[in-house]
């Protein structure tokens, strides 16, 4: 079973229509942020969610109770369509994605062949001249690099991954010619280095493919079994303890042949504040600049992240998933940061 559990993307990259819902795998950030004092900053925490934390979890404590383990058993090649339902901070988005999986070289490819949004800001779109309104944001997506995934399941990083940031770049310059030329520089920088790039991996990996299928694969926990772990994560060199809960609720009332699994992760205190610090630190290097001025010191956060998925246990196709993320960060000058969002998914498979 997987030990990283991030962030994912979030925020919205712009208002009205446009790009209301286009928080593509890099997480761009709203234009207003590009005013805020210390914007840098602000960038940073919006590539945070997109990018996602570092979170190496290993175990120290009681083990997962040992049962028959879910093994990752996808045939290429498919295509198969995925409603996406994200939720934040009251704001509703939900698109159609279509994606296509693939074998070759010894490993698989899921990348995008379409995507459609169905709702904006709560609003559904109906009409071709609002279709026509979120085209920046649907190529966005649509540049978005294909997903290496191992036979056993892993996901092993994404293809051309600078190409398809620097095509996000142009797609971005298309949708807001007026945006800073630092925030253009940002994601230059980012694209151009290798540390850069892994965050991106990041960010695609765990919005999706560890939500959907890598955060279970090799899970052995049997029907109506719940366990709690005490482990150590860590970000960048701190480490602080984290609370992991393992529950399998067995199979839904509709869907014998599925089981429901849940797994959430908690942590709190001044060293996740610290790590957090860490991180940002880290991404200002990976874009090849330093913020203006330093960032603002985060004196406490806490974060809870749970995973969801209603799942084929023989060869973890999910007919549905979910991911929810909450965090708290206190700072001296902004206060205290609260988010909250989700992303639901359902899975259409055609002929399954």
């Amino acid at each position: 079973m997987n030990g990283l559990l991030n962030y994912p993307a979030g925020g919205n990259a712009g208002s009205g229509a446009t790009s209301a819902f286009g928080h593509h795998w890099l997480g761009v950030p709203q234009p207003g942020c590009w005013v805020i004092p210390r914007r840098i900053f602000i960038l940073a925490v919006w590539l945070l969610w997109g990018c996602g934390v570092g979170m190496t979890v290993s175990g120290s404590g009681q083990g997962v109770p040992k049962a028959q383990s879910l093994k990752f058993g996808w045939r290429a090649p498919l295509t198969f369509r995925v409603e996406e339902t994200a939720e934040r901070r009251g704001t509703t988005n939900k698109l159609l994605h279509t994606f296509s999986f693939t074998q070759t070289n010894g490993e698989y490819l899921l990348g995008w062949t379409d995507v459609k949004f169905l709702v904006v800001n709560g609003e559904p779109l109906n009409r071709i001249e609002q279709q026509k309104a979120v085209a920046p944001a649907r190529s966005m997506f649509l540049a978005n690099p294909p997903m290496r995934i191992s036979v056993a399941g892993e996901f092993l990083g994404s293809l051309h991954t600078r190409e398809a940031i620097e095509e996000i770049n142009r797609q971005l310059d298309r949708a807001f010619p007026e945006r800073p030329e630092g925030v253009r520089q940002f994601y230059k920088k980012m694209a151009e280095n290798p540390e850069g790039q892994k965050l991106a991996d990041m960010a695609l990996s765990q919005r999706y493919w560890t939500t959907w299928v890598e955060a279970w694969e090799g899970l052995g926990l049997g029907t109506g079994k719940c366990v709690t772990n005490s482990s150590m994560a860590s970000l960048g060199q701190q480490q602080f303890p984290v609370r992991c809960v393992f529950l399998n609720s067995g199979s839904p009332p509709h869907g014998s042949r599925e089981v429901l699994l849940r797994f959430e992760q908690t942590a709190s205190g001044k060293e996740v504040g610290r790590g957090l610090m860490a991180f940002l630190d880290g991404l200002s290097n990976a874009a090849g600049r330093k913020a203006e001025q330093p960032f603002p010191e985060i004196t406490n956060a806490t974060y809870f992240v749970s995973l969801e998925v209603q799942t084929d246990p023989s060869t973890l196709q999910p007919s549905w998933a979910k991911r929810t993320v909450r965090m708290a960060m206190d700072n001296p000058e902004a206060g205290k940061v609260d988010v909250h969002e989700s992303y639901e998914f359902k899975f259409l498979w055609g002929d399954r």
